[in-house]
């Protein structure tokens, strides 16, 4: 979910490329597993994800980390996410805000990978 003031442009390496995702919009993509079994996202984003604020030079490509507490302002953090269950499945959701923009602009422009 994007609640941030700033367009967002996703990519999840191995699932999908560019989706634009405009203030107050959201992404959905379906999993394939039941309630007890739906994996966490940051397994579904394993490859990483890359983040475009504004098609400008703020961002960032993002893993797992390897190590917890949650890191904030990471799309691939399971913790950072909240989920609910639906009828036969889970949703999970990452909410986007002005606080993951303002951190991507603290660690600077996006570097060429």
């Amino acid at each position: 979910m994007n609640a941030s003031d700033h367009q967002i442009t996703m990519t999840v390496n191995g699932q999908f490329e560019d989706e634009i995702m405009l203030p107050g919009e959201r992404i959905s993509k379906t999993m394939i597993g039941g309630i007890a079994s739906a994996p966490p996202p940051g397994l579904y984003m394993m490859h990483g994800i890359e983040i475009v604020f504004d098609d400008g030079p703020y961002g960032g490509v993002f893993t797992r980390p390897k190590e917890y507490p949650a890191a904030p302002y990471n799309p691939c953090d399971e913790y950072n996410y909240f989920w609910e269950d639906e009828v036969g499945f889970r949703v999970w959701t990452y909410t986007f805000t002005n606080a993951d923009y303002d951190a991507a602009v603290a660690r600077g422009p996006m570097k060429e990978q």
